[in-house]
């Protein structure tokens, strides 16, 4: 579920060229280092949640393991995909809905169109390529989580995370964060190799997207790539137009106003 331009009171909004700047910035100016999404744990007793991703990548099947208290969880994404990048995006339902309400939704979000107020962008791991794993560290509510990847029509029945009431672990966040708002980024303390919570301090939905520039690259290059997607892009490793690598930069879920997660910068 991701849309990188839309329209709507209520819409998936995705503020890249400010956050590039700012990471690029807050991971060093140093050619020789990346940013790269890791195990980002922050609470180490958190609990932890398994989704293992099968099949096509435009319209993958989920499987779901793990029972989960309200609190920090650790949430892994295992891709076994034969080819393709997925991601773990989560939708919170605030809610009981049928699966055919929640798959009608979702192609609302895909569309940049205006979603309903039961429906939450909740986090959860970002893109993992085929035989890969990627995971995050983040406090869910007590409720139901739909696993919403894919950039086709939803399988159904949609794989769902079952929250139970409290008795789960406190979500410790790290000191170090990069904070988002409506096209604005600010951040305090990132370095390599530590974990970084990434915040939505805005009323919009937002996601993260951070790249390591190629030698001799500015930010300036990458602010204008990013405004007309035009030219050669300006960030490193294999990512390209689709974004970062796993070894030079992150892209996360979308995450809601007042949602946060820690991820890890490594290089």
């Amino acid at each position: 579920m991701r849309n990188r331009h839309g329209a709507g009171p209520r819409r998936i909004t995705v503020a890249l060229m400010m956050l590039a700047s700012l990471a690029f910035a807050a991971c060093g100016d140093d050619d020789e280092k990346s940013a790269s999404e890791g195990g980002g744990g922050s609470s180490s007793a958190a609990q932890t949640v398994t989704i293992k991703a099968t099949g096509a990548a435009q319209a993958p099947n989920f499987e779901v393991t793990g029972e989960v208290k309200a609190g920090a969880a650790t949430i892994e994404l295992q891709n076994d995909l034969e080819k393709g990048a997925v991601d773990g995006q989560l939708v919170y339902l605030a809610e009981d809905h049928s699966d055919e309400e929640v798959a009608a939704e979702l192609g609302k979000a895909v569309q940049g169109k205006p979603v309903a107020d039961w429906f939450h962008g909740g986090g959860g791991p970002g893109q993992a390529k085929a035989g890969e794993t990627s995971s995050v560290t983040q406090e869910l509510k007590a409720g139901t989580y739909v696993v919403a990847s894919g950039e086709g029509k939803p399988k159904l029945p949609l794989a769902k995370i079952a929250v139970g009431g409290e008795g789960g672990a406190e979500f410790e966040p790290p000191a170090a964060k990069v904070t988002a708002s409506e096209y604005a980024f600010s951040g305090e303390g990132v370095k390599s190799g530590e974990p970084v919570l990434l915040e939505n301090g805005g009323g919009e939905w937002h996601h993260f997207l951070a790249a390591r520039l190629k030698p001799k690259a500015t930010i300036a290059d990458a602010k204008k790539f990013l405004m007309t997607e035009k030219g050669e892009p300006p960030f490193a490793g294999e990512g390209g137009e689709d974004g970062p690598d796993e070894e030079n930069g992150i892209e996360s879920t979308v995450l809601e106003g007042g949602v946060s997660q820690a991820v890890e910068f490594t290089g």
